[in-house]
């Protein structure tokens, strides 16, 4: 993009989870690229009423409420969803309308039935942008079925800087899968069976109960920043899975699966770990595709998918994986999507 381009600079609440990691290698990488931060703006959390009034009522919050308000006339690249306080997000939302904005879309809450805003607003939010950077061609479709028009570019994957040299533990293959996240909220690891399966599933994240969690080939290794998770993935697969169940990826976050590309595709990626996920993913087509793991309608066909497989067609998978992984884990994938909508935008600047 020739012209200058500024972006909003977040400072969310830090955590150990991947949200927090996803928006911050979005913003690493914008200012890799040499583009222009025009405010900061952080996620607060506050000790009482008392003090989250005296914010609000402080000299430098009111400042940069006016420098959003009267920002205009640029082009601007926003993260969406904007997950901030209720006078920030008017002001942000004024923002995409002023300005020619791109908005790199995290989620769409109304696909996931969230609750966080009303799907109106959101979808409100969506048609004013220049510009929509989402996570897939499935996304894209229905989102225009919604009656957005913006002009929309696939990111494929999300982006997982690392620092260090990416992780090249030998694998072979094994009866053995890891999954990484909110374990207590992954509730799928809870159903029925779950700790029957014959494989050895290897646990990171918080929210670990052994109580709700059992069985004899469970093995919780801890939680970790998200910059070193990928540095402490045991298995042979990564599973990429959602919902209440094992036959199948249910409720509204398992269904969200159907539109969108899950943080953990790239934590597995990042980490060298073949995929598996759910036979009506978006990711689905993309792992196929790609030759980097095998799909499944349940949980309980990794058994037999994997010992059908043999050592020379793991090590193959493996390869094919190895250039994702540099990708991914050097940021690839936002710059393509963005010097596309450059393009798109172009005749309009």
């Amino acid at each position: 993009m020739q012209q200058l381009t500024y972006f909003l600079s977040e400072r969310p609440t830090q955590d150990a989870n991947a949200g927090s990691k996803a928006r911050g290698d979005v913003e690493a990488i914008l200012q890799g690229m040499g583009f222009t931060p025009f405010e900061h703006i952080e996620e607060r959390r506050f000790p009482s009423k008392l003090r989250k009034l005296c914010h609000k009522a402080s000299p430098a919050y009111l400042r940069k409420l006016a420098h959003l308000r009267n920002f205009r006339g640029h082009r601007l690249i926003l993260q969406y969803p904007f997950y901030y306080d209720a006078v920030t997000l008017r002001c942000l939302r004024r923002l995409v309308r002023q300005n020619v904005t791109i908005l790199v879309v995290h989620d769409v809450d109304a696909l996931r039935s969230f609750g966080c805003v009303a799907e109106a607003d959101e979808l409100a939010t969506l048609r004013s942008a220049a510009c929509l950077i989402v996570h897939n061609d499935r996304m894209a479709e229905v989102l225009r079925a919604r009656g957005v028009t913006t002009p929309m570019v696939a990111l494929g994957v999300f982006d997982y800087l690392l620092d260090d040299p990416l992780p090249a533990r030998e694998r072979h293959l094994a009866p053995s899968i890891a999954f990484a996240g909110n374990l207590a909220k992954s509730r799928f690891l809870q159903a029925d069976g779950f700790g029957d399966l014959p494989l050895d599933v290897h646990l990171y994240g918080v929210g670990f109960d052994a109580a709700k969690i059992p069985g004899g080939r469970i093995h919780y290794h801890g939680s970790f920043p998200p910059d070193r998770v990928p540095y402490e993935m045991d298995g042979s697969f990564g599973i990429v899975w959602d919902g209440d169940a094992l036959v199948s990826c249910t409720g509204p976050f398992g269904q969200y699966m159907k539109f969108n590309n899950p943080h953990k595709l790239s934590l597995c990626i990042a980490s060298g770990l073949p995929v598996i996920t759910w036979r009506e993913a978006a990711i689905a087509a993309l792992i196929e595709r790609e030759g980097i793991g095998f799909t499944v309608g349940s949980l309980t066909e990794i058994p037999a998918r994997i010992a059908a497989l043999s050592e020379e067609d793991y090590q193959s998978c493996q390869e094919r994986l190895r250039p994702l992984q540099e990708q991914v884990c050097r940021g690839a994938f936002l710059p393509r999507a963005l010097a596309q909508a450059g393009t798109i935008l172009s005749p309009r600047d």
